[in-house]
């Protein structure tokens, strides 16, 4: 198996994101996961949709990511983070949070079923 950046960490970050990894599976039953790089952060937890990138989790030095490509191109979804995720920076794609135990999972459960509705098809007509 691929080294993971959740090998790192500690037993309450790991059981954090492991819970974030069954929601996003849940609620995106679309997605497959497996481990690789996103940008520059290595063994990240990718998740690809008919082959075409859609979410990720990683860690860089100084916080934790969700990466999501319905969160860049659906504006209704970025308000929707800045509401839910008070302590997080949103950037265009992605959720940038320094401490896991700043989101909730209720609120990352809510966050990703709205990402999985999002229509995501023009995104994946561009990479067909």
């Amino acid at each position: 198996m691929n080294k993971c950046f959740t090998d790192d960490l500690n037993a309450s970050e790991r059981e954090i994101i492991d819970s974030l990894r069954k929601v996003i599976l849940t609620q995106d039953p679309e997605v497959q996961e497996r481990i690789d790089s996103i940008m520059s952060a290595k063994h990240s937890i990718v998740y690809s949709q008919q082959g075409v990138f859609k979410y990720g989790l990683s860690r860089a030095k100084s916080h934790f990511s969700f990466h999501s490509m319905p969160l860049y191109v659906h504006l209704r979804l970025r308000v929707m983070a800045t509401e839910l995720f008070k302590k997080a920076k949103i950037q265009k794609g992605c959720i940038n949070i320094k401490d896991l135990n700043d989101i909730s999972r209720k609120d990352f459960e809510a966050f990703l079923k709205e990402n999985g509705k999002a229509n995501f098809e023009p995104v994946l007509s561009r990479y067909r």
